[in-house]
């Protein structure tokens, strides 16, 4: 957040500027044309066909629809740290600069292996 606030001021960290570089349009793409090429993007991601679809095939779709969806959603997001750290993405931190830093050194003094 202190970052998102202090860029457009100028006062960023190493003499960082704000630009909107990365969001600009490239040459020969206009706005409709990325408006078309975002909705099936977005339905892809949202996964619309996947989440409408098991309602006829389900036994009991009040029941079943919610509980897989609350499922996916809890597994995608539980999942990743655990992941990370099996990899050794404690490791990884220990000696960079990241906002993370001391993670690992946290983890195994409350007992968790990396």
């Amino acid at each position: 957040m202190v970052v998102v606030i202090r860029l457009p001021n100028g006062a960023a960290p190493d003499g960082q500027t704000f630009t909107a570089a990365v969001v600009q349009f490239g040459d020969g793409v206009d706005t409709r044309t990325t408006a078309q090429g975002s909705v099936p993007g977005f339905l892809a991601f949202a996964g619309f066909e996947a989440a409408a679809g098991p309602d006829e095939e389900s036994r009991n779709p009040r029941h079943d629809i919610p509980r897989a969806l609350f499922d996916l959603a809890t597994s995608r997001t539980s999942q990743p740290g655990p992941q990370n750290l099996a990899v050794g993405g404690g490791s990884q931190h220990r000696n960079s600069g990241a906002a993370l830093r001391g993670l690992d050194t946290d983890l195994s003094r409350a007992g968790c292996s990396i």
